[in-house]
């Protein structure tokens, strides 16, 4: 067993991984609205998503120093260099309910992060395919072979030959 000292630093670390948590459950739903925002091609919502998990990652930034933070000072504490003291390592010294919680919030959060992932690699794809979408869009309005005499004329109408377009196709949607 650890001293009490060493054993309240403990109970901070686990209500400051217990912060981590909700931010990355925040965080993972926020990944989950970005979805449709996506398919639906809605921009500003897809900016207000950003915005939001942006200052989340802040927000976790800031608790992640905290928990370096009390990491380093229970170290200390312990006796025990910084890069020994894993979860593990901790939770052996420490009442069997309080290390239970710990072990429980960490499952948890590895949980989340998996999940996480998951979202945000289906996100990327789904930007990666309308970034593609979009620039065949450009390339159907706009001709490769002459920029300035392109499929529409300066006043906004048709200015080839009916039919007849002069885009080059490369892409792949």
């Amino acid at each position: 067993m650890l001293t009490e000292s060493v054993a309240s630093k403990a109970r901070v670390l686990l209500d400051i991984m217990r912060e981590t948590e909700a931010d990355q459950e925040e965080l993972l739903q926020l990944a989950l609205q970005k979805r449709p925002a996506i398919l639906g091609n809605k921009t500003e919502e897809l900016n207000e998503i950003v915005s939001r998990e942006y200052r989340l990652l802040s927000q976790m930034k800031n608790t992640e120093k905290r928990r370096a933070a009390v990491v380093s000072e229970t170290a200390v504490e312990a006796g025990v260099p910084v890069e020994e003291l894993t979860l593990f390592a901790l939770a052996e010294r420490l009442p069997e309910t309080v290390a239970a919680e710990l072990g429980a919030v960490r499952d948890s959060i590895l949980k989340v992060a998996d999940l996480l992932k998951t979202e945000n690699a289906i996100n990327g794809s789904l930007l990666e395919t309308q970034l593609s979408y979009t620039g065949m869009m450009l390339d159907l309005f706009g001709s490769t072979e002459d920029p300035i005499n392109n499929f529409y004329g300066s006043d906004g109408k048709s200015s080839g030959p009916e039919g007849k377009r002069n885009n080059i196709f490369d892409a792949n949607v």
